[in-house]
């Protein structure tokens, strides 16, 4: 009876036949309704992802930078060499089986063993030799330089790329994957190649300058800058972060994405956010993990981040437990390293410096253990590129003056026999041999100083009676056993004979109290200033030359060279002039144009006028009066300083020495 009326409640409980035909009716509109909501949201999706792609591409196509490539040439002469310093590493990438070195000092191409196989500098076709970044983008190795832009290596031949409408010069930092090669530059903008064409990537519709690291992971594209913090896209957007968003510096060294974790570090410590919440509506801010003061270099590796400071001190911080404290390695770096670095390139961990390179010798241990890696660079190398001042002595010793790191000297043969550096001997201006008494005099920025034959040094000029300490000449006068000497300084000119100390500046007439040169020329001493070039006689200024008052087309004289008994000026700006005995000026510009000639880089070989220039080496033949210019071969197009014997011409560069033996001008 119970399950009798159950059942009959059931059937009445049921819907007619007419209410079920409403059911499911309503149920059909409402699914139809709802497929048709999610085609009309497809549609919108698609609708959206095309109008993207076509904005994507408008913008690719307004971006696009038309460019030529050129194959470069080699300069293989016998009579050019290139004296180099090559211990300043800066990139690794591992092509063709090699490991190859960006070196301050060309390209080193190394065994995986370190053995080194070959170098390669202007010689061999580089535009320039100082190197920035590396990086393997298809079949090919892509370089960067410091004034030259982008180049290629199939591992035979250098190509060169140049943009007609858009200036690249320094390129900092590469990136590549199988897709892109991304170029980060310091004021030419952040580019992107695809193997065809390039494109500029902008922010916020703007140029992106001094980029310092590259990073595509996924949708996320990564840039750091040198004072503008890190910037992020994802779909076409940007985000920019800075201190006021918890970095701990807006000079970004380098980036680590880590799961949903991303960590920017900077030259003051490292912070960390989530990735995926940068580009949420509300601000991201950063948390400060770690602070370390000179921050350099981050790599990870084994679940450690590894970091390094400028000199080389590195810590190891765990990946997962970040807030625990840094921690020391057991790695002793040598003594005044700088310009640290690290680098992971698949399995391999790198520590480079400017003092070489370093390996991690057990991929496969918790901890890295670094050891040398390969020998690019030998003990008779110049200790720095920079080559400021040269002379040659007596004894036929080449003297290398650097403008950071101190003095070196070398033997004929080019044995490196003493290097000098110290608190005075560091900055070096000029340098020249007493003829008298042999001694060795350099002018630097910390005094003047001197070398007697044993090569043991001492104050040439006591720093309290010296109008400045930085001192940018030293000139001497012997004549009938009379000694006279001039030490030209920032803020005046000391002249010096037997009886008599003088100090020349601005309120006794002189033109300048910046005095870049001064030379003793037929009963003449001639002083060359920022603001016109003075002549005094018997002690006593006689006359000014100045645009105002001659031919002279700039009033910064830089240098001054006797050839036989004619004097010529450099200039800063105007190029070169001669002083003819009736006093007046002569200028040269008709055949070379104007140019800045480098302080005292100017030499006579007793047949032509030598000066360094800004844009390599401007050459006067004083037999046929013709006018030539060099820089294809140079290491550097800056020429800072010149000297010779009977056999060789040396050209300091900015980045090393160019020794060129004098038949160079007679079979050319």
């Amino acid at each position: 009876m119970k399950f009798l009326a159950n059942r009959k409640l059931f059937k009445n409980s049921n819907p007619k036949k007419p209410t079920r035909i409403l059911f499911f009716a309503v149920v059909i509109v409402l699914f139809c309704g709802f497929l048709l909501l999610f085609a009309e949201a497809g549609f919108i999706y698609h609708q959206t992802n095309l109008t993207l792609e076509k904005e994507r591409q408008k913008q690719s196509k307004q971006n696009d930078l038309p460019f030529t490539k050129v194959v470069l040439t080699p300069h293989l002469n016998k009579n050019v060499a290139i004296i180099q310093n090559s211990k300043n590493v800066r990139s690794i990438a591992n092509f063709q089986n090699s490991v190859f070195a960006a070196t301050a000092g060309g390209l080193v191409e190394m065994s995986e063993n370190g053995e080194v196989l070959r170098r390669f500098s202007v010689l061999d076709g580089l535009p320039e030799s100082d190197l920035t970044a590396l990086a393997v983008f298809g079949s090919k190795l892509f370089i960067g330089t410091k004034s030259k832009g982008l180049l290629s290596f199939d591992g035979e031949v250098f190509e060169a790329f140049y943009f007609p409408n858009h200036e690249t010069k320094s390129i900092t930092t590469l990136f590549s994957d199988p897709q892109r090669l991304l170029i980060g530059t310091f004021s030419g903008g952040l580019l992107q190649f695809d193997g065809n064409k390039f494109i500029e990537i902008k922010a916020f519709g703007e140029r992106i300058e001094n980029l310092t690291f590259l990073h595509q992971s996924g949708s996320f594209l990564i840039a750091g800058t040198f004072a503008n913090g890190v910037l992020i896209r994802k779909d076409q957007i940007w985000k920019r972060y800075t201190t006021a968003d918890g970095l701990f510096s807006n000079r970004i060294i380098s980036v680590e994405i880590i799961e949903n974790n991303l960590f920017v570090a900077s030259d003051l410590g490292i912070s960390q956010a989530f990735i995926n919440e940068t580009f949420r509506a509300n601000q991201t801010f950063f948390l400060k993990i770690a602070a370390v003061p000179n921050l350099s270099g981050l790599a990870v590796h084994n679940e450690l981040f590894y970091l390094t400071r400028d000199n080389g001190e590195t810590f190891e911080l765990p990946t997962a437990h970040f807030k625990t404290s840094l921690k020391k390695t057991g790695w002793k770096p040598p003594e005044d390293l700088q310009s640290a670095r690290l680098l992971k390139t698949g399995d391999e961990f790198w520590f480079l410096s400017e003092k070489g390179i370093w390996k991690n010798q057990n991929p496969a241990a918790e901890t890295i253990s670094l050891a040398r890696f390969g020998q690019i660079y030998d003990e008779n190398q110049i200790t720095d590129n920079n080559v400021s001042a040269l002379t040659i002595d007596q004894n036929g010793r080449l003297w290398v003056g650097t403008f950071r790191n101190g003095i070196d000297i070398f033997s004929a043969s080019g044995k490196k026999l003493k290097h000098f550096e110290s608190e005075m001997v560091r900055e070096v201006n000029f340098l020249i041999q007493n003829p008298e008494n042999k001694q060795m005099l350099a002018a630097t920025s910390g005094g003047a100083v001197s070398f007697d034959e044993l090569l043991n040094e001492s104050l040439f000029a006591e720093n309290a009676e010296l109008p400045s300490r930085s001192v940018s000449q030293i000139s001497l006068l012997i004549a009938n056993k009379d000694n006279f000497e001039a030490i030209s300084t920032a803020k005046g000119l000391i002249y010096k004979d037997k009886n008599s100390r003088r100090i020349f500046s601005t309120i006794n007439g002189l033109p300048g109290n910046s005095v870049f040169t001064a030379l003793f020329f037929q009963n003449s001493l001639f002083v060359g200033t920022m603001n016109g070039l003075a002549q005094i006689e018997n002690g006593k200024l006689v006359r000014v030359f100045k645009t105002s008052n001659s031919d002279l087309k700039n009033n910064w004289i830089s240098a001054l060279c006797p050839a036989n008994d004619r004097l010529f000026i450099g200039t800063y700006g105007g190029g070169i002039f001669e002083l003819l005995p009736s006093g007046d000026v002569h200028g040269f510009n008709t055949e070379t144009g104007q140019f800045s000639v480098n302080p005292n880089a100017m030499y006579f070989d007793g047949e032509r006028l030598f000066a360094g220039t800004l844009g390599g080496v401007w050459c006067l033949n004083l037999t046929t009066q013709k006018w030539s210019n060099i820089k294809e071969f140079l290491p550097a197009d800056t020429i800072l300083s010149i000297t010779g014997n009977g056999e060789f011409i040396y050209f300091g560069t900015t980045n090393g020495i160019a020794r060129i033996n004098k038949n160079f001008w007679i079979e050319n």
